[in-house]
């Protein structure tokens, strides 16, 4: 049955991941968006790299060697006569300041006083606002890069028509952006899930949750950043490259955290050191790259490949984990394991598709939209349905515990206490001193013997599960009813006076009164005997149990004496 389970969780998730890659695949193209919006301005530049003129003119084949900090990047072009509405330029700019002008007019300046005092410029698209007589003006676009190794190329700038373009961007990408805002707003109620639940039980199983929650709110946020949706929040650059980059930097501790159990619960002392060193060096490079950014020594970006490198160390070690335990048939968790190598797989494609474009085939410049976000979310789907897995087992474990504690404590044929729980209650009086004022009833149930031979045993049964129940119905409200024996019952009642027994025991002897006439050919009572404590302080609880047996065989003596008249 459980690997039943299991096999169903790793079908499920398999097959959400196809619709999720489908919906975007198919969601993720401009197809739909009116042609008459915008024009791509690919042919007729010219562009020079620090005076050296580079020789293609349409700039998707424009490559370069990766330029660096203090590189001059000119490009000019002649804007076409077509007409746009409300025009615009949209240029994506990485790590770069920005002079823009037409016929040599300024239109347009960024990132100048930034780049001067040292600090962190950005990169994303800018929104060039031109005049209406654009038509046939000569555009130039003068950069100064501000990083090392910021870019080799440029994505092809688009004029469009203001009104459209924030309307055509978001239909492009609606995809990405539900699913972002839908991991953050998740991982925001979640937050306060585990909160309570860590808070209340004190079980550090609900770190878990906290460790999905932290993921998702950070993944949610750095994806809006990746596909450059943030401008629906701020129209700043640099607010985006530092949350984009502060994200980067911290979600693999909760991710890597998430494994904690699994990475430590195990005798191999390899496997535990591994681990955490992966987690020490995660942590220090963390911590050192928001200083070095806070104090301007170096800026986020500067860092960005010990980040990749850091989680190429955690894949690595994901995956030789869940071989090992694969290996040794100790995987509990084929979900988790699923979806961690999905986005494994999905990491790895991006880093690898982002290098090679970077530093191999010198592309860095155009704007990169990976597909990570979709195995992050295969992921998160995975770490809740192990979450969901390791609960209800937890769930079960507590509930079988609890079962077995109460077997151990019950009677199993009228689930009244046994004669262990009453000890226990008997030592737990004593333990109260004097102070405790209670009383003691034991009560043997007649004529079973001749219920069980005339009528059989499962009758018999019946015949001590009523009484228990008159018993239950009369004195559990004041105190503990267990069965002591085949045929005994015992009471004990907390604070009661010697009218209200005297009242619970008329009660008691109306409902067999009722049973009789219910059963005629059971001829159900009881023989009892009570001793109070406020009349026998000086007798602890054993001595007024024994004493409430003795009165018990005497009421059972007067009972047979008064049949035989």
């Amino acid at each position: 049955m459980k690997k039943r389970n299991e096999l169903s969780g790793v079908i499920l998730l398999l097959f959400a991941s196809v619709l999720l890659i489908s919906a975007v695949m198919l969601t993720s193209s401009q197809r739909g968006i009116d042609q008459s919006h915008y024009e791509k301005l690919d042919g007729g530049w010219s562009v020079t790299i620090n005076g050296t003129p580079c020789e293609q003119t349409e700039m998707g084949a424009i490559v370069f060697p990766l330029v660096n900090r203090g590189d001059e990047v000119v490009l000019e072009t002649i804007l076409p006569e077509t007409i746009i509405d409300n025009p615009i330029l949209v240029f994506y700019s990485v790590h770069s300041t920005i002079w823009a002008g037409l016929d040599g007019e300024e239109i347009f300046r960024y990132g100048q006083e930034r780049y001067e005092e040292g600090k962190l410029v950005g990169y994303g698209y800018q929104c060039i606002s031109l005049p209406q007589d654009y038509e046939g003006r000569r555009l130039s676009l003068k950069l100064t890069v501000t990083e090392d190794a910021a870019f080799s190329s440029f994505d092809t700038p688009q004029l469009y028509d203001a009104n459209w373009y924030v309307k055509d961007y978001l239909k492009e990408n609606r995809i990405p952006l539900i699913i972002n805002l839908f991991l953050i707003v998740f991982g925001i109620c979640v937050i306060g899930v585990a909160a309570v639940f860590l808070v209340r039980l004190r079980s550090l199983q609900w770190l878990k949750l906290l460790w999905v929650a932290l993921f998702s709110i950070g993944i949610g946020g750095w994806s809006l950043c990746s596909y450059n949706l943030m401008f629906l929040f701020s129209d700043s650059l640099v607010s985006k490259v530092y949350m984009e980059f502060s994200l980067l930097y911290f979600l693999p501790i909760p991710v890597f955290s998430y494994f904690f159990v699994e990475a430590t619960r195990t005798k191999s002392r390899l496997r535990k050191n591994v681990y955490a060193v992966i987690m020490a060096l995660q942590l220090f490079f963390t911590l050192t790259a928001y200083v070095l950014q806070l104090t301007g020594i170096c800026h986020f970006p500067k860092v960005l490949r010990f980040q990749h490198i850091l989680i190429g160390m955690m894949a690595l070690y994901l995956i030789c984990m869940f071989a090992s335990d694969i290996r040794h048939r100790r995987l509990e968790n084929a979900v988790l394991f699923v979806g961690a190598v999905i986005m494994i797989f999905f990491a790895a494609f991006d880093l690898l598709r982002f290098n090679i474009e970077k530093y191999i085939s010198m592309s860095a410049g155009k704007r990169y939209v990976g597909m990570f976000s979709i195995g992050v979310m295969i992921f998160i789907t995975a770490m809740l349905l192990d979450f969901s897995r390791s609960v209800a087992r937890a769930l079960y474990d507590a509930a079988k515990g609890e079962a077995l504690a109460k077997l151990a404590y019950s009677d199993a044929l009228t689930g009244l206490a046994n004669r262990r729980s009453c000890e226990d209650r008997f030592d737990a009086l004593d333990a109260d001193g004097e102070e405790k004022q209670y009383a003691v009833g034991v009560f043997d149930l007649n004529n079973l013997k001749q219920v069980n031979d005339k009528l059989g045993h499962e009758e018999g049964d019946a015949f001590i599960r009523t009484f228990g129940e008159i018993l239950q119905e009369v004195f559990a409200s004041c105190g503990l009813v267990g069965r002591t024996g085949g045929d005994e019952f015992l009471v004990i009642l907390d604070d009661v006076t010697t009218e209200e027994i005297d009242a619970l025991i008329g009660r008691m002897q109306e409902l067999i009164a009722q049973r009789n006439k219910e059963h005629q050919n059971w001829n159900l009572s009881t023989a009892y005997g009570i001793s109070e404590h406020a009349k026998e302080p000086d007798k602890n609880a054993r001595q007024l149990y024994k004493l409430a047996d003795a009165r018990m065989y005497e009421c059972k003596k007067e009972m047979k004496k008064e049949a035989a008249r």
